[in-house]
């Protein structure tokens, strides 16, 4: 009997060395998946730094740099990166090797072709593997972009070539060409598989950077038109109402009857001439006004404002005018503690906005028109009430931006330029409060002027160094906002709004962050442009 073979007392034959065999076999393949986890788990490591790196900035220049320096996971690893420029053109990154001999020749593999070179550049979305021993000179030119370029990589020294094509959302942003030392291994399915994730991360980032550039371009070019804009309503309203004034002028002087007698139907239409010049004088200043606001020229002296004794004045002003109409304006539930860190004409300003607007939307004798204010927390909240026709909730965004009016019919257009809101709602803003509305169509509306508190002023008894709160929609206090957060662009928001959306395919998040906004309020601005997204 062999030493391999051994027959125990139950008289079963057992083949000791197959059970090695398969012992040993089981110990290999062990060893070959301990050993395939640990590769798996370096190149998940790897492409996780790939990732922290090319999420660090959004600058195209700091982006750039950071694809230039991608390499794969094996020594001697390095990259060539060619991007396409704004023009069109092609534009070679200087390359970084890894070791300090070869760098100056790694840079100068930096070139520029002109738009005409980007047909050649075009590969499969798979990429091209080559080999230096197993092609042709010609398919090496060709892969590296020239003879000059050929010559410079094979001073260098490389093995093989992996080129992979820069493509997110179907635009090409290059190609990124992974170059294999020389006695490097062939590389295998896995590793070209990472090289397709790292060039996926980096045409997203490359993307990215455009569009943030592109966001910042129109940013600044939506400042100057919005700043131009302006410039003329200021600069048209002011020329405007100079020869406004000197119509009064002539007309109080034919009024008196310096040129001669009036009689009384020449005094009554006098009288209508007065009553339009100073209609019209209204709305230009209301636009003045606007353009002021709209240029950052209204300053503030904030003081402790009595929001009861405030809303009495407004009461006592207007309610001859609500009287005129059949309405009964009347104030309601406010207390002595409702003290605002306001300037007190802005605040008065504001409520005679609304209380006007409460007059002019409701119908004759329709009821009441009441005001009242409460403190919640650090807020003091003043709200008007009518019960008017209403305002439906997509337009809650829409009555606050400028020039803007319900109807829009010739017959019931109501008086005024459509600034009342926009103005009272910025002049809130400024005092670190706001301006919002509750309605329904068909019961009425209610406004919510949110203001900060009085005892919440830097210079408070008890409360030294505290600052005012800014005021949210709903007049809940919210942190400091961003810079970004304070940007109107006006004119040309809608259409940056909307390029945003389709360049990041619909991305809230993405958007809002190459606009320079929040997401909420890239949220409420798509509701009142109407650009409703087709996802989150």
């Amino acid at each position: 009997m062999s030493l391999a073979e051994h027959e125990p007392a139950s008289g079963r034959r057992v083949d000791t060395r197959a059970v090695a065999e398969r012992l040993l076999l089981g110990a290999l393949q062990q060893q070959d998946l301990a050993r395939a986890a640990a590769a798996e788990a370096d190149r998940a490591r790897h492409l996780m730094k790939v990732v922290q790196r090319l999420a660090a900035s959004l600058d195209e220049e700091e982006t750039r740099n950071a694809v230039r320096h991608m390499s794969l996971p094996h020594p001697g690893s390095w990259c060539i990166v060619d991007v396409v420029e704004p023009d069109g053109s092609l534009h070679r990154l200087p390359a970084v090797h890894p070791h300090r001999v070869q760098r100056a020749l790694a840079l100068s593999l930096e070139r520029r072709w002109s738009k005409d070179a980007m047909g050649a550049m075009r590969s499969p979305p798979d990429g091209i593997l080559v080999a230096a021993e197993r092609v042709g000179r010609d398919t090496l030119v060709a892969t590296i972009r020239g003879e000059e370029s050929l010559r410079i990589l094979g001073t260098i020294g490389f093995d093989a070539l992996l080129v992979l094509p820069l493509v997110v959302h179907a635009r090409v942003q290059g190609a990124i060409t992974f170059v294999s030392p020389p006695g490097d291994v062939p590389l295998s399915k896995e590793m070209i598989g990472l090289a397709r994730a790292i060039a996926l991360h980096c045409a997203m980032a490359l993307d990215n950077a455009t569009l943030y550039r592109e966001a910042a371009t129109l940013r600044a070019a939506a400042d100057v038109a919005n700043r131009s804009k302006s410039a003329f309503l200021a600069t048209m309203s002011h020329e405007l109402r100079t020869p406004l004034n000197a119509i009064a002028g002539f007309v109080d002087l034919l009024d008196f009857g310096v040129q001669g007698p009036v009689t009384g139907e020449q005094h009554e239409s006098l009288q209508r001439i007065k009553v339009n010049q100073a209609h019209l004088t209204a709305l230009i200043a209301e636009i003045l006004e606007f353009a002021r606001i709209d240029r950052g020229r209204v300053g503030n002296a904030a003081v402790d404002v009595s929001m009861k004794g405030t809303i009495d004045s407004v009461v006592k002003m207007l309610a001859g005018s609500a009287a005129a109409k059949g309405l009964t304006l009347i104030a309601t539930d406010t207390t002595e503690d409702a003290v605002a860190w306001a300037d007190r004409d802005r605040v008065r300003q504001i409520l005679v906005n609304l209380v006007s607007n409460a007059i002019k939307y409701t119908a004759p004798n329709g009821g009441a028109i009441s005001m009242s204010t409460r403190v919640v927390g650090n807020v003091v909240r003043t709200s008007v009430t009518d019960a008017g026709c209403g305002i439906a909730a997509h337009q809650f965004e829409t009555i606050f931006e400028p020039f803007v009016q319900l109807n829009t019919g010739l017959a019931d257009r109501p008086d005024g330029v459509g600034l009342g809101l926009a103005i009272s709602r910025d002049l809130a803003r400024t005092m670190n409060g706001d301006l919002t509305v509750e309605s329904t169509v068909g019961f009425g509306s209610r406004f919510l002027l949110s203001l900060p508190h009085a005892g919440s002023r830097p210079d408070a008894p008890g409360d030294q160094g505290r600052r005012a709160p800014d005021i949210q929609a709903g007049g809940q206090s919210s942190p400091e906002p961003s810079k970004s957060d304070g940007v109107r662009l006006y004119d040309v928001e809608r259409i940056a709004i909307l390029q945003m959306m389709e360049q990041t395919g619909h991305n809230q998040s993405a958007a809002a962050r190459l606009l320079g906004i929040s997401r909420p309020t890239l949220v409420r601005k798509l509701k009142m442009y109407r650009l409703f997204p087709k996802h989150g």
